[in-house]
């Protein structure tokens, strides 16, 4: 098939948010990464049942998560004052979807690449309401995340971070001007590569209808037997060839 191409692209996208302020810029993030609020909660109350996790560590994560995008809208704005402690609790129950979804008793389930797209862009609001970014960097990262929440929306089959190793020496997904681009270089390469072309292109069609905004999302949710479904634990597979080579380099 024809190479999939983003409707619009990272720079254009980021060009656009810079003409919003930052808190308006955190306004449509949080909007959009919210309505994956289900999506967080439930796979927070399977996973800790097949872990097997603590009555107790589990319903402190249910009870964290309940409220953890209310919160973080409260520290951008500073409506309340910020508590490392509390910070430290979101990120706890970011960590354990983000670890889960590429260990043993998760990899394989057709839901793991989903799960684990979806933690890191939790991470990433996270940093942002606690200020951990500048307001500059703020219409880079967001681009990039729109193509995260498509990603999450279509059931994307890998871990998009997984793509990284296809961009070139001196090739960076951060970096200013053009270079943010490299962001659809990484995927399109890594799409091609290993068949997706298809996922690719429902990815861009869904990041059309999330910038510039067509209307409010539609929170997401799953039919209860996808927690059981299986697939070819393709995604995993990546990361941990990924980080077989990255350990092998002779360290200078």
């Amino acid at each position: 098939m024809t190479q999939p191409t983003p409707k619009q692209r990272c720079t254009e996208i980021r060009d656009q948010l810079s003409t919003h302020t930052p808190n308006d810029q955190w306004v449509y993030l949080h909007e959009q990464a919210s309505a994956l609020h289900p999506l967080w909660m439930r796979a927070i109350e399977e996973w800790t049942v097949t872990d097997e996790l603590a009555e107790d560590k589990r319903q402190k994560h249910i009870d964290v998560v309940g409220t953890a995008f209310d919160r973080m809208d409260d520290w951008r704005f500073e409506r309340v004052k910020y508590v490392k402690a509390r910070r430290n609790e979101i990120d706890s129950a970011i960590s354990f979807i983000w670890t889960r979804s590429i260990q043993k008793t998760f990899r394989t389930l057709l839901i793991a690449p989903v799960i684990r797209n979806l933690g890191g862009l939790l991470r990433s609001c996270l940093y942002i309401a606690t200020r951990g970014y500048h307001d500059d960097q703020m219409p880079t990262l967001i681009a990039q995340q729109i193509f995260d929440i498509a990603a999450v929306r279509t059931f994307f089959p890998v871990d998009t971070s997984n793509f990284v190793g296809f961009l070139s020496d001196g090739e960076s997904i951060h970096g200013h001007g053009g270079d943010l681009d490299n962001f659809h270089v990484m995927l399109e390469r890594g799409t091609i590569s290993y068949n997706l072309e298809n996922a690719l292109e429902s990815l861009y069609s869904e990041a059309a209808t999330l910038w510039p905004r067509q209307s409010a999302p539609t929170p997401v949710t799953l039919d209860d037997d996808i927690w059981k479904q299986t697939g070819d634990g393709m995604s995993a597979r990546m990361y941990y060839e990924a980080f077989g080579v990255f350990h092998s380099r002779p360290r200078s």
